[in-house]
C-alpha cells in the first residue's frame, strides 16, 4: 500500500490561484516605443510545406509559463521585445511540506524568487499560482501507484498531460472568459507545434535540436489546446538559446539545465526517494532457471537493464560476466536477472500496448487509417533514435496491440509510453534547400546528390555536380546503399518542336542496401521531398533498369508522376 499518510499533508481547498489577482503584476511600468526585434527572434528552422508556425496579434494577450530556466527565460525575452501584452505565469506543484529525507528537494521557492527577477528585467508582470492538488492526485500519486505494481512510468509525462497543459489551460480559460482579446501560452519546450495551412489545424512537431528535443513527452497533451500554444524555443539549438541568454545578461544565463525530477534533487538517488514513499515488499533475486540469488524490497527498486546488485560467482563459465535485472514476474513478486551478453533477455523487436490507454493526438488518424509504409516512426523513451514501425497487428478481444519494428531496442519496460511519429525523423539541412535552389534558379548545377548524415539528424548534400552524362549520374548510385538526388533531365519533345527541361526526384533505394538503410531513408524522403518546390517527377529505383535514361524520359514526357 502507499504510505502517504505519514505525510500529514494538507492539500489546499480554495481556489487555485485565489492567493494572487487573476493576473497579479509584481509592478507596472510605462509604456515606452518599441524596441527593434531581434532578427534571430522568432525564427523557423526546417519549415516544413504546408505548416507554419504560428504568430499572435499584436493586441493579444502572451503568457509565458515560467520555470526559472534559461529557455523560458529567452522565450519571454523573445516575446516582450515585440508584443506589449505580456506576463509571466509561475506554476508551484511541488512544496516544501512533502520533503521527508536529503533526497528530496523543493526548490520552488528560490525558483519563484528568480522568476521574479527575470520578470523584472524583462519589465513584465508575473503571477505564482497553485497547482499542488492535481500534481499530488493526477501524476504523483498514480506514478506510485505503477511502481508498486511493478510499472516503469513517466511522470513527467503525465505531469504535461494534467498540469502543465491540462490545469494550466483550465486555469487561464477562467481567467479569460470574460475577455475578448485572444491569448497564447507560451512554453519554454524544445518541441514545435505549427498550424497546418490546409486543415487548419495544429500539430506537434520533433524539435530542430535533436538532442534536446522534448516531445516524447508531449504525446498525451491534449488536443484541443494545440492551437493556444507556442513553442518558440523548438527552432533553436541549445547553444543558440545560451548565446541569446548571455547577450541579454538574463538572470538565467548561466543556470544550469535541470536534470530528473523536480522533488528528487540527487540524480541517481530515485529508488531511495520512492523507498520514503512505498511501503517495501520484499521478494526474490533469480535467474531464468529459478535459482534464488538474493532479495529485492520491492519491485519497484529495479528497472530493466540496470544491474542487478548480485555478485555472481566468476569462477564458474556458467555465472562470469555482468548480470543485469532483464524482467519482472508480478505473480511471484520476482525480479529475474540474466547476464549482458543474453541477447535475448533484453532486446525487443515487438512492443505490445494496451488499447485502452491508446491515445490518437492527430484527430485524422485511427487504427483503419494508419498507414505502415515506412513512414512511421516510434519511441519508448525520450532521445531515442526512433525505430520504424513495419507492421501491427491488432487483438480486439483483450485490447492489445503489437507493433513490430524494424531494430531491436533494449530495455524495453512494462508501463513505458510508446509514442508514433510520422515521418520528421530528419531534418532538411540549409545546405541541402540552397544546392537544390542553385540548381533550379542558378543553373549552376547539373545533379545534386543527397545523403542522411552520419548522426541520422539531418539530410545533408553528398555531392553537387555540373556534369551533363547520366551515365555520370548513375555513377553516384551505389549498389549497396541509399542516395536521394535531383537531376535537371533535359529531353527533345517529339516532332522537332525543341528542348524542355524538367527537374526529377530520384529515391535510391536498391534491393541489397541493408533493411534499416531502406527504412530511414523511405520515411525520411517526404521531410526532403516536401522541402523541394518545383520538382516535376519522382523515380523510385530499387536496381539500375528503374533509373536509367530510357525509363526515366519515358515517365518525363508522359507527364507520369507530375506535381
Amino acid at each position: 500500500m502507499l504510505r502517504v499518510s505519514r505525510l500529514g499533508i494538507r492539500l489546499c481547498t480554495q481556489k487555485l490561484g485565489s492567493e494572487y489577482p487573476k493576473h497579479g503584476q509584481l509592478c507596472l511600468f510605462s509604456t515606452v516605443a518599441a524596441p527593434v526585434v531581434d532578427s534571430r527572434f522568432f525564427q523557423t528552422q526546417n519549415p516544413i510545406n504546408g505548416y507554419r508556425q504560428v504568430q499572435p496579434s499584436p493586441e493579444d494577450e502572451i503568457i509565458i509559463s515560467m520555470s526559472s530556466g534559461v529557455d523560458s527565460s529567452v522565450a519571454a525575452l523573445m516575446y516582450s521585445k515585440k508584443y506589449k501584452n505580456v506576463r509571466g505565469v509561475f506554476m508551484a506543484n511541488w512544496s516544501p511540506d512533502k520533503i521527508i529525507d536529503s533526497n528530496s528537494a523543493c526548490t520552488v521557492d528560490s525558483d519563484w524568487i528568480q522568476v521574479q527577477e527575470t520578470c523584472r528585467q524583462l519589465k513584465i508582470p508575473c503571477t505564482r499560482v497553485n497547482f499542488e492538488k492535481e500534481y499530488w492526485t493526477q501524476v504523483f500519486e498514480p506514478m506510485l501507484e505503477q511502481y508498486e505494481r511493478g510499472l516503469t512510468p513517466n511522470p513527467d509525462i503525465g505531469c504535461n498531460k494534467y498540469v502543465k497543459f491540462g490545469k494550466m489551460m483550465e486555469y487561464l480559460e477562467d481567467n479569460y472568459r470574460d475577455s475578448n482579446k485572444k491569448w497564447w501560452l507560451v512554453t519554454g519546450h524544445y518541441s514545435r507545434i505549427l498550424h497546418n495551412d490546409t486543415t487548419g489545424e495544429c500539430n506537434i512537431f520533433r524539435a530542430h535540436y535533436k538532442c534536446k528535443d522534448q516531445s516524447y513527452y508531449l504525446a498525451s497533451m491534449p488536443n484541443r489546446v494545440l492551437s493556444k500554444i507556442l513553442m518558440p524555443i523548438g527552432h533553436y539549438t541549445k547553444p543558440q538559446i545560451r548565446e541569446i541568454a548571455q547577450e541579454y545578461d538574463l538572470v538565467t544565463k548561466d543556470k544550469p539545465d535541470s536534470q530528473g525530477l523536480c522533488f528528487v534533487s540527487q540524480v541517481g538517488k530515485f529508488k531511495d526517494f520512492l523507498n520514503e514513499y512505498i511501503t517495501p515488499n520484499p521478494g526474490d533475486i533469480v535467474t531464468k532457471d529459478g535459482k534464488v540469488w538474493g532479495r529485492h524490497q520491492g519491485l519497484w527498486s529495479a528497472t530493466i537493464g540496470q544491474k542487478s546488485g548480485i555478485s555472481m560467482p566468476q569462477g564458474d563459465p556458467k555465472y562470469k560476466g555482468v548480470w543485469l535485472v532483464s524482467d519482472k514476474n508480478v505473480e511471484r513478486n520476482q525480479l529475474i536477472i540474466s547476464r549482458k551478453d543474453d541477447h535475448d533477455a533484453f532486446y525487443r523487436d515487438t512492443i505490445e500496448v494496451d488499447l485502452n490507454t491508446w491515445y490518437w493526438m492527430d484527430k485524422h488518424t485511427s487504427w483503419s487509417t494508419l498507414n505502415v509504409d515506412g513512414s512511421i516512426n516510434c519511441q519508448v523513451r525520450s532521445l531515442q533514435v526512433p525505430n520504424i514501425v513495419e507492421k501491427f497487428e491488432m487483438d480486439i478481444q483483450n485490447s492489445k496491440c503489437s507493433f513490430k519494428i524494424n531494430e531491436e531496442i533494449f530495455g524495453v519496460a512494462a508501463g513505458q509510453t510508446l509514442a508514433l511519429y510520422r515521418n520528421d525523423i530528419v531534418a532538411v539541412s540549409d545546405e541541402a534547400l540552397k544546392a537544390f535552389n542553385d540548381l533550379k534558379l542558378g543553373k549552376k548545377y547539373k545533379y545534386v546528390i543527397y545523403k542522411i548524415s552520419d548522426d541520422k539528424t539531418q539530410i545533408v548534400v553528398d555531392k553537387t555536380s555540373t556534369d551533363d552524362s547520366y551515365d555520370k549520374f548513375l555513377e553516384e548510385f551505389p549498389e549497396n546503399d541509399c542516395k536521394y538526388a535531383v537531376y535537371d533531365f533535359e529531353y527533345e519533345i517529339s516532332a522537332g518542336e525543341g528542348k524542355r527541361s524538367k527537374i526529377v526526384f530520384f529515391q535510391w533505394s536498391p534491393d541489397t542496401a541493408s533493411v534499416r538503410a531502406k527504412m530511414v531513408y523511405a520515411s525520411s524522403k517526404d521531410s526532403l521531398r516536401r522541402a523541394l518546390n518545383g520538382v516535376s517527377s519522382d523515380i523510385q529505383g530499387t536496381d539500375f533498369s528503374e533509373v536509367s535514361y530510357e525509363a526515366v524520359l519515358d515517365k518525363v514526357s508522359r507527364g507520369a508522376g507530375s506535381h
